[in-house]
C-alpha cells in the first residue's frame, strides 16, 4: 500500500500531465501572436500565457498539498466507519412469459 507521500508524488505528477497539454496548446498558439509585437496583442499573449503557465505550476503544488492535508483524517474517519453486516439480497424473480 502507498503512503501518503507516495501518493501525493503521484497525484501531482498527473495533474502536471494533465495541465502540460492545455498549456503546451494554448502558448503554441498564443507565441506568433506575442512575437508578433502588436502594441495591443503582445503583451495581452504575454500576460495569458504566464498566467496559464504559472497556474500550471500552482495546480501541481496545490493538489499534493491538499492530498497530505486531507488525506489522513480521512484515512482516519473511514478506519472508524462500522462494518456493514452480511444482509442477505433478496432473490431474483423469474420473469413471467406474457408479462411486461
Amino acid at each position: 500500500m502507498l503512503g501518503v507521500d507516495e501518493v501525493a508524488l503521484c497525484l501531482s505528477h498527473r495533474a502536471a500531465l494533465d495541465a502540460r497539454a492545455g498549456v503546451q496548446a494554448a502558448v503554441g498558439e498564443l507565441l506568433p501572436i506575442a512575437i508578433q509585437g502588436s502594441v495591443m496583442h503582445a503583451p495581452l499573449a504575454w500576460v495569458i500565457m504566464g498566467g496559464l503557465v504559472s497556474s500550471a505550476l500552482l495546480a501541481c503544488i496545490v493538489t499534493a498539498v491538499m492530498y497530505k492535508l486531507i488525506a489522513p483524517t480521512v484515512v482516519h474517519h473511514v478506519e472508524r466507519l462500522p462494518v456493514a453486516s452480511a444482509v442477505p439480497m433478496p432473490a431474483a424473480r423469474e420473469p413471467v412469459l406474457g408479462t411486461y
